[in-house]
């Protein structure tokens, strides 16, 4: 009677590991195909809300003709843009591992983020895979 028993514990183990690997695996399909590009998109315009607004202050540096203050803005937006890569890079990877559309991501960006600099744009796109 004992290996009978044993034998149905380790079948029903078994069985149990089966069922929550394929949960699992399932859990992972969903997070990829269920990608939202508005929240995407509304995410990265959080992550860029430092390099906006740097990016607007030397534009208006460059419209004062005030080098000065241009230059030593410079690395202030580096630190910015690099932060908002890594920002960007966190966010997608919470709703997917897979690839995302580019275009799709970049007319999202357009509508709920109206205020990000086009170059910025396409900067973000580009790093973040």
């Amino acid at each position: 009677m004992t290996p009978r028993f044993l034998s149905i514990a380790v079948f029903c183990y078994l069985l149990i590991s089966i069922i929550a690997c394929q949960s699992d695996s399932t859990d992972t399909t969903n997070k990829s195909s269920q990608l939202d590009y508005e929240t995407l998109a509304k995410d990265f315009c959080t992550c860029a809300d430092e390099s906006i607004a740097l990016n607007t202050e030397m534009k208006g540096y460059l419209d004062a003709g005030d080098d000065r203050a241009f230059d030593a803005t410079v690395n202030k937006v580096q630190v910015a843009f690099d932060g908002a890569i890594l920002c960007a890079k966190s966010a997608k990877k919470k709703q997917t591992d897979q690839a995302i559309d580019k275009k799709r991501l970049g007319a999202s960006l357009k509508r709920t983020c109206a205020e990000m600099p086009p170059r910025l744009t396409l900067e973000l796109l580009d790093k973040v895979k």
